[in-house]
């Protein structure tokens, strides 16, 4: 969904009854948070109203908690993790890694459900290990969750994700627990 275009009208009574959204709100609550991101001079990170909506949506409209979330947001997407990846970095629409991530079909969005809520299937064990390194599959993951979470229907109709490990192998397991550190900092 682009920016420019306005949420149907159920999106609409569904963040205003659930969310506390109120669309006349709205940007005098993009505008704290966005001077709250430029008086926090160590993190970096988009402040454009589409960005900021998507924290405020997740934690209903609370500052202090979109604010927590926004902090690890740009923390981890700047810093460097498993084999000095920083997942916030540009993708490069050109590589071979990005061809041969998306014909895998690890993360695969459903669409929309008649709910409102947003399927998901996340397919582990289409993940080639000697492919794509671990690194390389959690920098797409956060690209993938990123643009997902952009669509205010994934944070007001909740997005539902399937997790299917068909075709899981033991040379996918995390074995190294500096990996396993960084994966959990993902999954927050």
């Amino acid at each position: 969904m682009a920016a420019t275009e306005e949420l149907p009208t159920n999106y609409v009574k569904l963040a205003k009854a659930q969310l506390r959204k109120d669309p006349t709100n709205v940007s005098a609550h993009v505008e704290v948070l966005r001077r709250w991101l430029a008086s926090t001079p160590h993190l970096t990170g988009p402040d454009d109203e589409e960005f900021l909506v998507m924290f405020l949506l997740q934690n209903k409209y609370l500052h202090a908690e979109a604010q927590a979330r926004l902090n690890n947001f740009c923390t981890l997407s700047t810093k460097k993790f498993i084999n000095d990846v920083i997942w916030g970095t540009p993708l490069d629409l050109n590589s071979n890694a990005l061809d041969s991530y998306l014909n895998a079909g690890v993360h695969l969005p459903l669409g929309y459900h008649r709910n409102g809520r947003m399927g998901v299937w996340i397919r582990p064990g289409a993940w080639n290990p000697d492919v794509l390194s671990l690194a390389q599959m959690i920098y797409y993951a956060h690209k993938v969750i990123y643009v997902v979470a952009l669509d205010p229907r994934t944070i007001i109709g909740e997005t539902v994700v399937l997790v299917d490990f068909t075709g899981s192998i033991s040379g996918q397991i995390v074995k190294d627990p500096n990996k396993m550190k960084s994966w959990s900092r993902f999954l927050q």
